[in-house]
């Protein structure tokens, strides 16, 4: 099987002495700042009478260690479309001086991902496969949406498969027009991840035919158009993809309460359902090769 971008592109960087390494006062100060910003956007959605949920890993976070895991660096909230919609539509007006947001279908400017990001302007946070991509690169916070999945088994089979055809075009796209010299001078060194590599390349070519812009809206207008009450529900842009993030709403709704480095926070309605879908057993630590973080090259907190 071959290693995802993000692993290669770690050990590539440990390799060649590339990456920041994080100091444990770094990291402290990291999880301190990315607080701040998660109470600030939860400021923001009270305001509005939305609802925001921790999602993803900072669940299992928030279950497993009642706040941040002790070496991640990024954090995860995600929103049901409709509230996504409102907070998305009056982000400038609460949060704009102090954040800037990437989304699809926002602002009618492209994105770095299909992914949405918050972002905390005057920081710096430069990872090694994006230093070559013309979009923020700042401390963030990882936004998901939780859409309506289709009760029909054959249209859920068509929407997941579109959108993982979609999910891998956007992402080749991006590195067919932002080519990074030290991930192509990686994958050549074996066979299979060269022959992966030119076929994302391949792949990106492919779908230059249309903007990236282009691209990630048709992908959020898609996996977003199943309106209306549903029995499931699913983060498109998620960790296990379409089909296998899709969860019955009796998993997700409504939402529950959790604590999370001292301040309540919402999570899944069943988290324990939920993390063991997404994880497995959850609980047991996972050994330190194993221990995921983010290839960052450079980084700085706002002054």
């Amino acid at each position: 099987m071959v290693k995802s971008i993000k692993n290669i592109m770690r050990e590539r960087g440990t390799d060649s002495n590339l990456l920041h390494q994080l100091t444990e006062s770094e990291l402290a100060q990291l999880h301190k700042t990315l607080l701040g910003m998660l109470v600030d956007v939860m400021d923001a959605c009270k305001k509005l009478n939305l609802e925001l949920t921790l999602i993803g890993g900072s669940v299992l976070g928030a279950i497993r260690h009642q706040g941040f895991i002790p070496w991640d660096d990024d954090l995860d909230i995600g929103m049901t479309r409709k509230d996504w919609e409102v907070f998305k539509k009056n982000f400038k007006i609460i949060l704009g001086d102090k954040y800037a947001l990437e989304a699809p279908n926002y602002d009618n400017k492209d994105t770095k991902q299909l992914l949405s990001k918050i972002y905390l302007k005057d920081s710096e946070w430069v990872m090694l496969e994006e230093m070559n991509f013309p979009f923020h690169n700042c401390i963030y916070i990882d936004i998901f949406i939780i859409d309506s999945v289709s009760d029909n088994r054959v249209v859920r089979a068509f929407d997941a498969f579109v959108a993982n055809i979609l999910r891998a075009g956007a992402i080749s796209l991006q590195e067919f027009k932002y080519p990074s010299p030290i991930l192509k001078e990686a994958m050549m060194t074996k066979l299979s991840t060269k022959v992966y590599y030119y076929i994302r390349q391949f792949v990106g070519f492919c779908f230059s035919v249309v903007s990236h812009k282009s691209l990630c809206d048709f992908f959020d207008t898609f996996v977003s158009r199943h309106h209306g009450r549903t029995h499931s529900s699913t983060v498109a842009t998620g960790l296990k993809k379409y089909k296998a993030e899709t969860l019955g709403n009796e998993i997700w709704f409504p939402f529950s309460k959790g604590i999370f480095n001292g301040i309540e926070v919402n999570l899944p309605h069943n988290p324990d359902n939920y993390l063991t879908y997404i994880y497995g057993d959850y609980m047991k630590l996972p050994p330190v090769e194993k221990r995921e973080t983010h290839p960052v090259v450079r980084f700085s907190f706002p002054k």
